[in-house]
């Protein structure tokens, strides 16, 4: 039987500029900080202003990012065998 593991994600901001942390549902570690330059980000390297703005303008421009701006979005997800 494969082992079956789920975590709670929480992200507040925008993309480019917000941060959330994981949280193991099972409570066996500590919630797990995450921003959008520790997931973009080469190791060791850094995201510059530019790429900043540029994400910040295409959230911006994005219709599905402006309908849902200021919505509480909360997701389920499942993975399965193929």
């Amino acid at each position: 039987m494969i082992a079956e593991r789920t975590a709670t994600t929480t992200w507040e901001g925008s993309l480019a500029r917000g941060d959330g942390r994981i949280e193991p549902d099972s409570g066996a570690s500590d919630a797990l900080p995450v921003t959008w330059p520790a997931r973009t980000e080469a190791p060791g390297g850094k995201t510059s202003p530019e790429e900043l703005a540029a994400v910040d303008e295409a959230a911006a421009l994005c219709p599905i990012s402006r309908l849902f701006a200021g919505a509480a979005i909360s997701l389920s997800a499942e993975l399965g065998s193929a």
